[in-house]
């Protein structure tokens, strides 16, 4: 795995990583034996509820008020530095 992930480990640190890994996988291991059956899935430990507001449809900001904050603006739109070749 450490030549996988290009880490360049000496044998000390090689040891160590594979008796965390070893231990990782035994844990993994023993999670396997649980029963889960009947269990639902869980993303959440608690009740997690979204409070949203409800979409308004609303008048768009006039075009002028728009480009009066740009630094520069052409044809409507506003310009900015190119980022990409």
């Amino acid at each position: 795995m450490a030549r996988l992930a290009r880490l360049d480990l000496n044998a000390s640190e090689l040891d160590g990583f594979r008796n965390d890994l070893d231990a990782i996988l035994t844990y993994m291991e023993k999670l396997n034996e649980v029963d889960t059956r009947g269990v639902g899935v869980t993303v959440h430990t608690q009740a997690v509820t979204a409070h949203l507001r409800a979409d308004e449809l609303k008048e768009s900001q006039p075009l002028q008020d728009v480009l009066a904050n740009a630094p520069h603006h052409k044809n409507g739109s506003i310009v900015v530095p190119k980022v990409l070749e």
